[in-house]
């Protein structure tokens, strides 16, 4: 009996080298960042509650299924780079990404040269092992979920420009004057999977 493809599952899994897999592209080509176009039940870009914290505003899109587990993320599923770039930033575990979480920050490029900042959150702390700056390539595995008390998922922001966000947050909170329908101040966010369905990767081929 032949037990080489077990074998390599091993050791892929104990050196953080797994196999590659099929993702899914926007149309434009970006890697969608938890492999799937589908981002579940998580709380959009610009949430409040009932669908977000209370007393507070989303700043990206939480991604609840992955192509590890297309109907619900489970602590340890991949989370990969949409696109060629420069992993910059690792925040330091906590500081509301998790206890033992982390969010890791990738400067990428449009295919119209525009820059921009891609945040990665709720990543398990011990599986991101980069020595800063880290070169990555579209599709390449980041790390993997790690567990959170409202559920296991992947926070995805887009900060446009070439200055690095003064602080890599996941949200703000709401205005004193707050009602519904009011204009927030985005602190340079977009909505990311607008984003990365309405632009083109450099490089890329769609």
């Amino acid at each position: 009996m032949n037990h080489a493809p077990a074998f390599t599952l091993v050791i892929a899994a104990l050196l953080g080298t797994w196999p590659a897999m099929a993702q899914e592209i926007t149309p434009s080509g970006f890697v969608y960042p938890t492999g799937v176009s589908d981002n579940g039940r998580g709380a959009r870009f610009l949430a409040t509650a009932p669908h977000y914290t209370e007393g507070r505003y989303h700043l990206g899109t939480d991604i609840t299924v992955s192509a590890d587990n297309p109907d619900r993320a489970r602590i340890g599923d991949r989370v990969f780079a949409v696109a060629d770039g420069i992993v910059v930033a690792i925040s330091t575990p906590g500081r509301g990404w998790g206890a033992k979480n982390t969010a890791l920050t990738a400067l990428h490029f449009t295919a119209e040269g525009e820059l921009f900042y891609a945040i990665y959150g709720h990543l398990a702390a011990d599986s991101v092992d980069f020595v800063l700056p880290r070169a990555v390539r579209a599709g390449d595995t980041l790390g993997t979920l790690g567990p959170y008390p409202g559920g296991v998922h992947l926070h995805f922001g887009i900060y446009p420009g070439s200055r690095l966000p003064e602080r890599i947050v996941g949200s703000a909170p709401l205005p004193d004057d707050y009602h519904p329908g009011m204009q927030f101040n985005l602190l340079g966010f977009v909505d990311p999977l607008v984003w990365i369905e309405t632009r083109a990767p450099q490089n890329s081929n769609p």
